[in-house]
């Protein structure tokens, strides 16, 4: 199963990675996602970096873990304690598929 994780990563590699120089800089994960789509134009992509660092927090601090300020923080962020798992599931595929729609139409 494909998780949103591995679509990150895949997007990371397999596009920027091969499309992108950033004048010998050593930049890693979503900050390398934000430098090449500001550096090739892109409009409008910010609210995409926030879900996706978001996303990643959710990750960092929500698995096996779920305690914690940061936990907490980002809890709020999608809206966990006032909606099912379901519902909050689904608010993530629904993002993550605005992003992709978002990138297929900037790289076409």
């Amino acid at each position: 199963m494909v998780t949103i994780h591995n679509i990150i990563d895949i997007l990371l590699f397999v596009i920027i990675l091969n499309h992108c120089c950033f004048n010998g800089k050593t930049i890693r994960g979503i900050s390398k996602l934000q430098t090449w789509l500001y550096e090739n134009g892109a409009i409008d992509y910010e609210k995409h970096i926030t879900f996706l660092r978001n996303l990643q927090e959710l990750r960092s601090t929500g698995t096996g873990h779920r305690k914690g300020k940061k936990y907490d923080k980002i809890s709020k962020q999608f809206n966990i304690d006032e909606k099912s798992l379901i519902d909050v599931y689904e608010q993530i595929l629904f993002q993550a598929d605005e992003f992709i729609m978002f990138l297929t139409d900037f790289i076409s």
